[in-house]
């Protein structure tokens, strides 16, 4: 990454994210879809959101979404939890899916 005009990182040093900001069109309308949906963000940057269920017999099932501009991870901890969740997205959203997730690079 550069840095604007003729700034110089000091070497050793990092440089640490304070906001994201992200072009999402849809985005006030998948914030609502959210909230109406019982998903909470992890973190106020609306990137990370998590949904979780206690079951009748104890388990609790959980999806965590993951949302980098216009690309999402879902990981879950049951699969019918995951189907239903992407059955009502794909009612209101147009999805893809690319299959199990081998490896990422991240934070």
């Amino acid at each position: 990454m550069n840095l604007p005009g003729r700034c110089k990182l000091p070497p050793g040093k990092a440089l640490k994210c304070i906001k994201l900001l992200y072009g999402l069109k849809q985005h006030e309308m998948i914030s609502v879809w959210f909230v109406d949906h019982g998903l909470k963000n992890l973190h106020s940057d609306g990137v990370n959101i998590k949904k979780e269920k206690k079951n009748k017999n104890g388990s609790i099932p959980k999806i965590l979404l993951t949302i980098y501009v216009v690309d999402a991870i879902v990981a879950t901890n049951d699969d019918d939890m995951h189907q239903r969740f992407l059955q009502e997205l794909g009612t209101e959203f147009e999805l893809s899916a690319s299959g199990k997730l081998t490896w990422f690079l991240g934070y």
